[in-house]
């Protein structure tokens, strides 16, 4: 063998070292696992002194660099103001308010669900649903409460996703 045959393989040798260095790379950030960025904004008009309509744009954005399956999907709207009687009570007696330590369960007033599958972003894009909710017209503060599955990394009962959770004034108007 000649001096030029050693540099060609210790040059493939590097070139594959560099390829096994970046793909462990890539795993270990995570960057091979899709990202999502959940953002919303809110309508809100009274349909009679009873009812008032909320619509909820939700943004979906992939901000990982991978292709992003968009699944099962919940949104769901949560009544803080004016308090529950049941959370009143809880406070006024000094008990716990919720499930886990940190974290109210607000009574839900609506739950919307839905089978996005067979929708994909490339990364960068944006999908964007719109939800439309009745609620009473009492209610002043709403948390809006979204959730997306993350297909890749649900098993079985174990479910995986992306959240955004938004606190939303109503009650700037009253409804007549």
């Amino acid at each position: 063998m000649q001096f030029k045959d050693y540099v060609d393989i210790v040059q493939k040798l590097v070139a594959i070292g560099a390829i096994v260095v970046a793909g462990w790379w890539f795993l270990i950030r995570g960057e091979g696992l899709p990202r999502a960025d959940i953002t919303h904004e809110f309508h809100s008009a009274c349909l009679n002194s009873d009812i008032r309509w909320v619509r909820v744009i939700i943004d979906v954005q992939n901000i990982g660099h991978v292709r992003l399956e968009l699944a099962n999907s919940e949104h769901r709207i949560s009544q803080v103001l004016p308090l529950d009687r049941k959370i009143s009570e809880a406070l006024r007696d000094g008990e716990p308010i919720g499930t886990k330590p940190g974290r109210i369960s607000w009574p839900e007033l609506a739950h919307l669900s839905s089978d996005s599958r067979n929708e994909f972003l490339e990364s960068g894009e944006i999908h964007t649903q719109y939800r439309d909710f009745l609620i009473p017209s009492g209610v002043k503060i709403i948390q809006v409460t979204s959730f997306f599955q993350n297909p890749v990394l649900s098993q079985n009962d174990q479910i995986v996703g992306w959240y955004a959770i938004d606190l939303h004034d109503v009650g700037d108007t009253k409804c007549a």
